[in-house]
């Protein structure tokens, strides 16, 4: 019996010593490209709600949604790795553009996690010159590119750029002020947009 009881508390032991590696289920991703100092109409849009994790890509050119401004390229694919947490951004084309923004937000996990950073690994999506600005909140990410001057512009390589996303089993680091303003205006913008496609052709994202 001792001996019984002293395996157990070892194996309950080990439990809390090494927990089992959360995992992002699923999430809202969009992202909106445009040109706004060039008579712009409102930016291209792609996105999926409630998007499952899995193989393949969580968001990708099937998911358009309204594109008023009639842009060409600034398609992006993206990825979740759900065993490594990187998020990977294939462009698409080489087409040039001032602003592009990528929320992932409503993000659900297998157990009572939520994240607590987002760091870039690679940067060959845009002008390597260029380096996002990235933000996040215990259950969202935003990635955005933008440049400073007006009428400039970036162009997207035709090549990928990788981030890596923390996770914890606590409630999660409180971002910044400006972190909470961006994802705000951010979730802001695609929202409005899909609303105004929703009215206008009567499709429902719910």
């Amino acid at each position: 019996m001792n001996k019984f009881l002293t395996s157990a508390v070892l194996a309950g032991s080990l439990a809390f010593a090494f927990p089992a590696s959360a995992a992002v289920v699923q999430g809202d991703f969009g992202y909106a490209a445009d040109l706004p100092d060039s008579g712009s109409s409102g930016p291209l849009i792609y996105a999926r709600l409630g998007s499952v994790l899995g193989a393949g890509y969580e968001l990708d050119s099937s998911d358009f949604i309204v594109n008023p401004s009639d842009w060409s390229g600034g398609v992006v694919h993206v990825d979740w790795d759900k065993v490594t947490n990187i998020i990977t951004l294939d462009s698409q084309d080489t087409w040039d553009f001032q602003t592009f923004d990528l929320l992932i937000s409503d993000i659900l996990f297998d157990s009572a996690q939520s994240i607590t950073g987002i760091s870039m690994l690679t940067n060959g999506l845009t002008d390597p010159t260029l380096v996002p600005t990235l933000g996040f909140t215990g259950n969202a990410i935003s990635i955005s590119y933008a440049t400073d001057d007006f009428l400039e512009t970036f162009n997207f390589t035709g090549g990928s750029a990788t981030f890596q996303v923390t996770l914890s089993d606590t409630q999660g680091a409180i971002p910044e002020p400006a972190t909470w303003a961006l994802m705000m205006i951010g979730f802001g913008a695609i929202g409005a947009s899909m609303r105004r496609r929703s009215v206008t052709t009567k499709i429902s994202f719910a």
